[in-house]
């Protein structure tokens, strides 16, 4: 379950920049 919110963050950081 962390992974996968881990996962979100690192996504959506990569996302806005």
């Amino acid at each position: 379950m962390t992974d996968y919110l881990v996962h979100n963050k690192k996504g959506q950081l990569l996302g806005s920049q």
